[in-house]
């Protein structure tokens, strides 16, 4: 610390907001955040079904949503720690819209998003609109992080055992501390 300047105190949040893409769903961003919790922590994993037609009926958003309901309660128990208070959530519209509804209602107090690419940062899981919108319009902190990882809840599943040791001794999951407090 430099001579003169004093670090500012951080209050760890209570209530963390984390969408995923569940197609897409960045496996270091569950060590990011068992790190940067505390005990108390409420964690809300959240998924937006967005469909760009309209179906026929409403069973396709409900086999969707059920189907998210699942995913999310598995990458729950295999990756957050059993000491945070986790719950899933799905929703129906846009992403920002349904981030910025979520964060309001629950009272989120950080919202983390990720973004990937090597050569930019506006990559997908989320549009760089949505980021944007979120970054721009939400009442809580935003924090983006940037990762490398992308794990299909549909595909990979049957590979996590592979899949997490090799993160792992890649150095992904390492987050030095001084980086979240």
């Amino acid at each position: 610390m430099e001579r003169g300047i004093q670090s500012a105190s951080v209050k760890l949040p209570d209530t963390i907001l984390l969408p995923l893409d569940i197609h897409k769903c960045p496996l270091e961003v569950f060590s990011y955040v068992n790190q940067f919790a505390e005990h108390h922590t409420k964690v809300i994993l959240l998924h937006v079904v967005n469909l760009s037609i309209v179906p026929p009926d409403g069973r396709v958003f409900d086999e969707l949503s059920c189907a998210a309901e699942k995913d999310l309660q598995r990458l729950s128990e295999r990756f957050l720690s059993p000491r945070l208070s986790v719950r899933g959530e799905v929703r129906i519209g846009k992403p920002a819209d349904e981030i910025l509804a979520e964060a309001k209602e629950s009272n989120a107090d950080l919202i983390t998003l990720t973004t990937y690419g090597s050569n930019s940062f506006w990559k997908r899981p989320f549009h760089p609109r949505t980021v944007e919108n979120v970054l721009r319009s939400a009442d809580c902190d935003v924090m983006l992080l940037h990762v490398r990882t992308r794990f299909d809840c549909d595909e990979d599943w049957f590979y996590v055992n592979e899949v997490v040791p090799a993160t792992k001794c890649t150095g992904l999951f390492n987050v030095p501390m001084e980086f979240l407090v």
